[in-house]
């Protein structure tokens, strides 16, 4: 199983680097609620919390999330081919599931690109908790696709 997400690690704070703070407006209580007071310290914690909220939900009902950009691309749940799902098994990488259960199958979180006939997938790494979520529903039979 090919890894391609460590190639485009980035960091909270790289992301918001050249972000315009001066369109960030918050109350007192937001300001409270997130504990900042910088307004490019709210947006990175909006932001984060945004992002955790989208993975858990996709985690739980394995909807889908669709950017709403001019070229298609969206976060979605893809099946492991049975080819990789037994190699990566083989290795040792899928020894916490459940093969009955599953029905011999595992899912990636993917970003899925597509624009101008060029289409491609790039796996996701998931955290721990959701990783675990993801193996409890696997392992309980659930099909995200």
């Amino acid at each position: 199983m090919s890894n391609y997400v460590e190639k485009h690690l980035t960091t909270i704070n790289d992301l918001f680097d050249d972000f315009n703070v001066d369109k960030v407006h918050g109350k007192g209580n937001v300001k409270r609620k997130y504990k900042c007071s910088d307004k490019k310290a709210l947006a990175r914690k909006i932001f984060l919390r945004y992002l955790y909220n989208l993975m858990w939900k996709l985690t739980d009902g394995g909807a889908t999330f669709v950017f709403p950009t001019r070229a298609h691309m969206e976060i979605r749940w893809r099946k492991l081919p049975d080819t990789t799902f037994k190699k990566a098994r083989a290795a040792g990488y899928l020894g916490d599931v459940d093969i009955l259960m599953s029905n011999f199958t595992y899912y990636e979180m993917v970003l899925y690109y597509k624009a101008g006939g060029y289409t491609f997938y790039k796996p996701i790494k998931l955290s721990d908790n959701f990783r675990q979520k993801l193996l409890e529903k696997v392992n309980s039979g659930y099909k995200y696709c």
